[in-house]
Parts: C-alpha cells; structure tokens; sequence
C-alpha cells in the first residue's frame, strides 16, 4: 500500500497513518491511564527510591495521551537524576510531548553533553521535538556536531537543527566547513530541512557543490534546492554540477534547478541535453525541472516517455506522476498513463490511475480501460479506480458500489480513502448515508472524521457531523495531531455550517502545535469567506 498516503492526499480530507480516540476537552476528560495506573500513580511513582522504578515511571507517561503535561515539571526534575536510566527515559516521554514540554529545554541543553551516550541522543530528539521553541538549544547541538566519532548522537543533533529552524542556520553554516565530510552531509540535510529560511547559508551551500564528498556535493545541491526561488544565485553552480562525475550530483542538481523555478533558465540548454541522458533518473529529473523552469511540455514528454519502460518501478512511478503534472494537452500522455495500468508493479499502477484522476475529463480515453480494475484484487488499486473514475466520467451508478465495499475493508486507511471518495460524489450518492452513519462509529478515528466529512458532503446537514469533527478539533490531548488536522480542515470546507465550531478553531489557534495553528487559521478564513 506504498501510494495510499498519495492517494488519499488527492481525497476532500487529508488523512495519516494513525489512530486516534476522539476525546472531550482536556480540562473535563478524566485522568489517564496506562497498564492499570492512573496518571497520579505514575507521576507519583517518579519519586520512588528505587531507579528502576522512576524510569519505568518515565516512559510509562510518555504512553499517555497529553494530559500528561501536568508531569512535565517532575519529568524535567529527572532530568538531573544520578541513574542514566532515569534522564533517558525522561529526555524520551518530554520528546514525545512536542512543545507543550518547551520548559524542559534549558535541562535538556544540558543534557546533550551528558555522560551518558543514549541520554545524549534521547536529548538531541527531545530538543528537535520541541522546534522552534528549542532555539536557545542551537549553539550546544551545533557544538556536537564538533564531535563526529559519535555518529548516532550527532545525526540526531543535526537532524534537531533542521527542526528548530531559522534560529539554526549560523551553527550549520560553521558546520559546513567541518574537516568531517559526514558532518559536512549532514549540516547540509539539515538546512535543506530547513528550507526557504536557510538562504543565509547559500553562499556556503554553493561553495560545498565542489566538495571533495561526493555525499556532500549532493546534499549541497538538496538544500540549494530547498531553499526554492530565492537560491537564483546558484544557478551557474548548479549548472555546472550537471556535470558531476556522481550520477546523485548530477540528479540533485537537475531537481534543485527545478525548485529554483523560471529563474534557472540559463539552465534549460543543461537540462534538455540531461534530458537525452542514458540515466533514466536523470531524464526525469530533467524533465521535471524543465517542466518546473519553463512549463514546456514539449520538451519534457520525451524524455519521461523514454523513461517509461524503465527496468525500476521507482522511476516508472515518478514518470507516471509527472505525466499527470503535465496533463492532457500534449498528444502521448494519456497514452502512456493507459499503457502503465498493465504494469507488473502495484505502485507503477496505482500512480497512474491517480495521475489519470487528477487529468480528469481531459482523461476520458482512459474511462473504459480502467473500468475492469473496478474488480481488481487490490483494494487500493479499486479505490484508485474508483476515485479517478468518477473525476473523469461523472457516473455515481458506476463507482457507489466499489465504494461501499471499500468501505467495510479490513485495512482502516482504504475505509477513510473510501469514505473520502464517496464525499467526493456528493449528493448522488445518498444512498451511502447509512454506511457512512456506521463508519462515523469506527474504531479509528481517520475513519470517522471521513465518514463524518463525507456525510455532510452526501447530505448537506452538518446536525450528525458536526459534533464530530468540532470535538476531534478540540481534543488538545491527542498525539495524533494528523487526524486532529484532517477534523480542522473538514471543518473549513463546511464552510458557513461550521460557524458553531468558529469558538474551537479561535482556540485553536493558541495551540502548541504549529499544524495545529496553521489549519485553524486556513478553517477560519474558509468559514469567514462563505
């Protein structure tokens, strides 16, 4: 099921692998328990005499939901406990609490030069949990980076750096320039990581793109490429590392000159002649980036066409995807798209299918070739069908029954991908209200918001759905912030019917959470717009 993620991203309603039970309000919820104890008994087990025991304590409350917070302070106290032990099973439950824990960090700063090799590490994840609110943690992870003999702590200090962002950039830079070529790779990851707020590390970034690393040079040319239009400045450097003598080089480069945008078109000449590489990655990644710099599908068709036969599936996936990036207009695509619904591997498939959903009516030769994979043996390969035909041929009657199936399927994300569809068909598919009524009682919480969105979407009442979604919306106590999300975002295409859930959302833009925030605010625009 490699694609599902993808496919249920084209969906109404963005969903994750998770479960989640949706919960009242934290202030009302009763306490937590885990393994027969109450939060109270673990929190008070932290004091207990023997090590043992309070580590034991420790990780248990890093398997309660985020009511737990009350347990921060006690759990930071731990942090300076004599027993290892004890600090790394700390250092780990304050991690897995995100940035509610935000007070823990000046202990957890110094717990990355602790004795202890695994607090170490355990306080270098902790700390890139926390993001952006760990800024002051910077200088001391970067300082760690000093130390590559220590491989797995300072991938994870580095790998913290990329998290915590903008406040990162300087130690990363000075990193840069290492004598470790490992330490080199990895500065250069984490301020790809960062993205678009690394580009006072461009300079650096362009210098490492003749690094005596193979490893480093491609790095360098991700993170150029993270940082997106404004690296223009690298273009020339860029062009020339097309000629690198380390195929990754070369392909990272192409990509980068294509996140870059129409401000890398010196690069076009570079590309088109990539684009006629015996490298069947590299024409891809030529294309794509011809694509991105010019929108010139006719330059970009050949070379994926002649990627399409390509003896590994990765490739032929990322051909099919791009070819429903570049669409119908140019005479093979649909051809080709049609010609990879008999590929051998499920993932070549199923990127096809969703390819030709996304080109739609546009896509109308392909509605009869995909309709036998309506009774295909693979769930998700159904699914896909099912959602690609409706985007291309508007008939309920044919896609309401593989629906339904797909509904009551054993794995949790097919049923939430299904609800979604059915969502998608809206009013013409009444007749699943009942289904959808079942599903919104699922074991998986994914599931319900689906069943609830797609309910609304069927019916137009939001009176079912609504207290669903807005207590999912609402549940601050959750680690699963992904499905948390999917509830906010369903809540924002209801539009003016979820204006009883506008109190939520305004809550919900205080909350520790940055996605969280984010999808509030993006909900309260959309209700405020309709």
């Amino acid at each position: 099921m490699a694609l599902l993620p993808r496919i249920l991203t084209r969906l109404a309603v963005s969903l994750a692998p998770l479960s989640l039970c949706i919960a009242i309000h934290a202030s009302t919820a009763p306490e937590p328990y885990y393994q027969g104890k109450s939060l109270t008994m673990w929190t008070d087990a932290l004091a207990e005499p023997n090590p043992e025991i309070r580590a034991r304590a420790a990780t248990a409350i890093g398997q309660m939901d985020l009511r737990a917070r009350s347990a921060i302070d006690d759990l930071t106290a731990l942090l300076r406990d004599p027993d290892a032990r004890v600090r790394r099973a700390a250092a780990a439950t304050l991690g897995s609490m995100g940035p509610i824990a935000r007070r823990s960090v000046p202990a957890l700063t110094i717990c990355v030069n602790d004795l202890d090799h695994d607090v170490r590490y355990e306080a270098c994840v902790a700390l890139g949990e926390m993001g952006p609110d760990a800024a002051t943690a910077a200088a001391a992870l970067g300082g760690l980076l000093g130390k590559p003999d220590e491989d797995v702590v300072v991938a994870a200090a580095a790998t913290a750096l990329g998290k915590i962002g903008v406040a990162a950039v300087p130690a990363l830079i000075a990193n840069l320039h290492s004598t470790s070529p490992y330490v080199r790779t990895l500065s250069a990851d984490a301020l790809g990581a960062i993205g678009p707020a690394a580009l006072p590390a461009l300079p650096a970034l362009r210098d490492r793109l003749t690094d005596t690393s193979g490893a480093v040079r491609g790095s360098a040319a991700a993170a150029i490429g993270a940082i997106g239009p404004a690296a223009k400045a690298a273009t020339a450097s860029l062009i020339a590392a097309m000629g690198d003598p380390v195929l990754p080089v070369r392909v990272k480069s192409a990509e980068a000159l294509g996140r870059i945008g129409p401000g890398a078109g010196s690069a076009l000449p570079a590309l088109r002649v990539a684009g006629a590489s015996p490298e069947a990655t590299l024409r891809v990644a030529a294309a794509a980036a011809i694509w991105e710099i010019a929108r010139d599908a006719r330059a970009a068709l050949p070379p994926l066409l002649s990627a399409a036969d390509d003896d590994d599936p990765v490739v032929r996936t990322q051909v099919m995807r791009l070819l429903g990036t570049i669409g119908p207009r140019i005479v093979g695509v649909v051809g080709a798209l049609v010609s990879a619904l008999n590929d051998s591997d499920i993932d070549v498939r199923s990127e096809a299918i969703a390819s030709l959903g996304e080109i739609g009516r546009d896509a109308g030769a392909a509605a009869e070739p995909l309709r036998p994979l309506l009774n295909d043996s693979a769930p998700q390969i159904r699914l896909a069908a099912a959602t690609a035909l409706w985007r291309i041929d508007q008939r309920p009657s044919e896609v309401i029954t593989p629906l339904h199936e797909l509904l009551q399927d054993k794995w949790w994300i097919i049923r939430a991908a299904a609800a979604s569809g059915i969502g998608q068909v809206g009013p013409p598919a009444l007749s699943m209200a009942s289904p959808l009524r079942r599903a919104m009682k699922d074991s998986f919480a994914t599931v319900r918001i689906a069943a609830a969105a797609a309910l609304w979407r069927v019916t137009g009442e939001s009176d079912e759905t609504l207290p669903i979604l807005a207590a999912a919306a609402a549940d601050d106590t959750t680690r699963e912030l992904y499905a948390r999300q999917a509830a906010i975002v369903a809540l924002g295409q209801m539009g003016a019917a979820a204006r009883p859930a506008v109190p939520t959302l305004q809550r919900d833009l205080q909350d520790d959470f940055p996605v969280i925030r984010n999808a509030a605010r993006d909900a309260l625009t959309a209700i405020a717009r309709r």
